[in-house]
């Protein structure tokens, strides 16, 4: 048995298997639901219009109130993922902006729209980072763009999603159906991650009393991998 094992080298030697298919599809789906409340606000804004009889010139500002919350989104969950992790960070993440989406369905002017839009921006805009982040650091350096990429698509798809749920349910059931899907999907899928996705190795390599975690991700990631009491495991 190794007396000292590396992640770094065991995470390059493995092939592609069901643990990166996992890293990539939950990646995909927090990707999809983040671009997805990301621009969802741009196809209520001729309802808003209507409805609030509000003029275009104003919805400048509803429109930027969420890139500009994401300003503060990665520092933020960027802290979170240093001290708690970065599982933990995203997943709080994707749940924070879902529950401040859901909100708006009963948002009733312009300024608490705003206000609710900036709040779910900071978690939009810290999700992605710590995602990426993830991903790299659990894909093999071979494909590792590969496996970025693969989860990108999610952020373009999101986006488009939203444009195909405004044209088939929003003359039904009006702008609220956005925010009713961009609230809760995020939701469920940050509750399906706290059961399958990987919390980061280095992160748990830092953490002695975390240790068994440590060990119990690496056994999904590298079955053949032994780990003994003694055994000291590098991070970087």
């Amino acid at each position: 048995m190794a007396d000292c094992i590396d992640l770094a080298t065991i995470i390059d030697k493995q092939k592609f298997g069901s643990f990166h298919l996992t890293v990539v599809s939950v990646s995909f789906f927090l990707m999809l639901v983040d671009g997805y409340d990301n621009i969802s606000i741009a196809y209520i804004a001729p309802l808003l219009i209507r409805q609030w009889g509000v003029d275009k010139s104003v919805l400048g500002p509803l429109f930027s109130a969420g890139l500009f919350g994401g300003l503060f989104g990665p520092p933020l969950f960027g802290y979170l993922a240093d001290r708690f992790g970065r599982k933990f960070a995203v997943i709080l993440g994707a749940f924070f902006f879902g529950l401040f989406t859901l909100a708006q369905v009963w948002a009733n002017s312009l300024g608490s729209m705003m206000a609710l839009r900036f709040i779910a921006g900071i978690g939009i805009g810290g999700v992605l980072p710590i995602t990426v982040a993830l991903n790299t650091e659990f894909a093999p350096r071979r494909i590792r763009a590969s496996m970025t990429m693969l989860s990108f698509v999610g952020v373009a798809l999101g986006g488009a999603l939203g444009g195909l749920v405004a044209s088939m349910f929003m003359g039904t059931y009006g702008w609220q159906v956005i925010f009713w899907t961009g609230g809760i999907v995020p939701m469920l899928v940050s509750v399906v991650a706290i059961r399958i996705f990987p919390e980061s190795l280095k992160f748990l390599s830092l953490k002695p009393r975390r240790r068994e975690e440590l060990i119990k991700v690496l056994g999904k990631l590298s079955p053949g991998t032994s780990v003994l009491k003694w055994t000291r495991i590098l991070g970087q």
